[in-house]
């Protein structure tokens, strides 16, 4: 969907793909599920590796573990 390969994308966060103007809603929206565990959502205008720029509907679903502690946030992205 965003023309990156995979070696391109380890390590780098949500932002690579977001404009810069979507970049605190989405800080705003992880901090939010990992601090309620609960799933949210939020609709940011990416742009793919070629320039293009492209809506998309991001679920942020926070990982718990054992001891209901959230560590990480599972992102999925529709366009």
């Amino acid at each position: 969907m965003f023309g990156y390969s995979t070696a391109e994308m380890i390590g780098q966060s949500l932002e690579v793909l977001t404009l810069p103007i979507h970049h605190e809603s989405v800080e705003q929206s992880i901090r939010l599920a990992l601090e309620s565990r609960e799933g949210t959502l939020v609709e940011t205008l990416c742009i793919n590796k070629n320039g293009c720029t492209v809506w998309v509907s991001w679920s942020f679903t926070p990982c718990v573990d054992s001891a209901h502690a959230a560590a990480q946030v599972l992102l999925i992205g529709h366009d």
